[in-house]
């Protein structure tokens, strides 16, 4: 052979040099394809969390709002209820003054006598009897 044997070995070992650096090249590509990877699906889990919380207190707020809606409900028929009754006593108190007012126009100024100033009497029922 024309090679010389440290010629061969010195070639071997420049082969082996290229193919441990092709192959330490090419791991160190799959390695870093492997950690953009594994980044992403790290930060695809954390969103999928964070998207999971938001969802939880999404769905707690929509608890709370749904309850004080209840409640709000239950406070309007209360309220309703309250103000009818205002609006009868209301009502009640209005005829009530109507009539005082009514037995104060008709209440007598001079008692026990003919000449009764207003000159009109009433009944047991409270109905007025003209006097003739």
């Amino acid at each position: 052979m024309w090679w010389s044997s440290d010629m061969q070995v010195e070639t071997i070992h420049i082969i082996v040099t290229c193919i441990s650096t092709l192959l330490g090249l090419i791991g160190g590509g799959v390695g870093l394809i492997y950690w953009r990877e594994n980044k992403q699906l790290k930060a695809a889990e954390v969103s999928d969390k964070l998207v999971d919380v938001e969802l939880k207190e999404a769905n707690e707020w929509n608890r709370l709002y749904n309850e004080e809606r209840e409640r709000n409900k239950e406070k309007s028929v209360r309220l309703k209820a309250l103000y009818n009754e205002r609006d009868g006593l209301k009502e009640q108190l209005n005829k009530a003054n109507f009539r005082i007012e009514q037995l104060q126009w008709y209440h007598c100024t001079v008692n026990g006598c003919r000449n009764r100033r207003p000159p009109h009497t009433f009944d047991d029922a409270g109905n007025e009897v003209i006097m003739n």
